[in-house]
């Protein structure tokens, strides 16, 4: 074990990482959101988000936007810069589940629906940009991104799924060109073991071959 702290906030059912820095949010039932870092003994930050417990935390990728969503069914912005609101948003239920996209879009999730919100603007003010609904009566638990392609997976209290989100993600050949020079390399890789495919190696037909020893 790394570390054990008690808070001394009350019950913690909510905890996240901040990527860029690894700073761990910990949202907890007053409303309050403290930062940690792991040789720390006391927290970094101390935030009052909301009103009742904090129901999901997620992180946009650039680190200095973070959402919280709380029990009174409400979802809030918040600028890391200066520990400001920048937008609240109306929620549906009182059970969440957040995650960013790298281009910012911002997944929720409670019961069995999923809402997609974007900032088209650029100026942080986020509306509505997709939704989806899973089967009536399953419960969805965890939404989740997957880098460098535009799919959202949903994990519910059945099953497993995934959705297309067009430009949630970033283009991986426009970010690095090793990303790229991977993904060949592993595609060359997969077509010489895949039976189907044109550059599998064939073995020869013994048919075919010359018999050198037959006597006319």
């Amino acid at each position: 074990m790394v570390g054990n702290f008690r808070t001394g906030l009350g019950r913690s059912d909510t905890v996240q990482i901040n990527p860029c820095n690894n700073v761990v949010p910990v949202g907890h039932s007053g409303g309050t959101v403290t930062m940690w870092k792991l040789t720390s003994k006391a927290p970094l930050v101390k935030m009052l988000c909301h009103k009742g417990p904090i129901t999901a935390l997620a992180f946009h990728s650039n680190s200095h936007l973070m959402a919280t969503a709380g029990m009174e069914r409400k979802i809030k912005l918040w600028d890391l810069r200066k520990y400001d609101v920048v937008q609240i948003l109306p929620g549906h239920a009182t059970g969440y589940t957040m995650d960013f996209s790298q281009k910012g879009l911002l997944a929720t999730a409670t019961g069995s629906f999923v809402q997609i919100l974007g900032d088209f603007s650029g100026s942080r003010d986020y509306s509505r940009y997709m939704g989806h609904s899973i089967a009536k009566g399953y419960q969805i638990q965890k939404v989740l991104f997957r880098s460098y392609e535009d799919v959202l997976g949903i994990g519910d209290s059945m099953s497993w799924s995934s959705i297309l989100i067009p430009g949630s993600e970033e283009n991986p050949t426009l970010i690095s060109g090793w990303l790229t020079h991977l993904k060949l390399v592993n595609r060359e890789t997969r077509s010489k073991f895949d039976p189907f495919s044109t550059n599998y190696p064939r073995r020869q037909s013994c048919s075919a071959r010359p018999n050198k020893d037959r006597v006319s």
